[in-house]
């Protein structure tokens, strides 16, 4: 296979997450248009703390909706609105298959400490792809990719075990 290729796939979402998630943005965008039209005119600075608020809400909604994971032949990356978070191949130490992120360790860009600092971007609570690095502050990164053998083979990653 030609790894020299780049990919990328759309991060998976569950039903219930999104049915949450939309229904979150609905209700901060009535927010928007309510807290605009029904704070008084005196009150224009709380209007205008109230609109940044707001909309630095519906960015990160967005932002979170907007997670991708891929690869090109120097690393492997995750974009998520405006920003990367890349791995350069050449400080993989190993890849792994994470059965099934937990529950409780919620959705979109995560620091999880009981194992070491790992920096995971969780869409969906199913099979994930854990890489392992030799340096840096992060030395775990977890992505919820929607297949992780596949994805780590597309990639060019070998998991440990296989």
């Amino acid at each position: 296979m030609n790894y020299d290729k780049r990919f990328e796939e759309k991060a998976e979402y569950g039903v219930y997450i999104k049915a949450l998630l939309m229904g979150t943005f609905i209700l901060l965008a009535a927010l928007l248009v309510l807290s605009q039209s029904l704070i008084p005119a005196p009150l224009s600075s709380a209007k205008t703390v109230t609109l940044v608020a707001l909309l630095a809400a519906i960015t990160a909604l967005w932002m979170f909706f907007d997670m991708r994971f891929g690869a090109d032949s120097q690393s492997v990356f995750v974009k998520t609105g405006p920003f990367v978070y890349r791995i350069r191949k050449s400080e993989i130490r190993r890849t792994s298959v994470i059965q099934k992120i937990p529950f409780w360790a919620g959705w979109g860009i995560r620091i999880w400490w009981w194992d070491g600092f790992t920096l995971a971007f969780v869409s969906k609570h199913q099979p994930s792809l854990c890489i392992e690095k030799k340096s840096g502050f992060f030395k775990k990164a977890v992505f919820s990719v929607s297949d992780p053998q596949d994805f780590a083979k597309k990639a060019g990653l070998r998991i440990s075990g296989d």
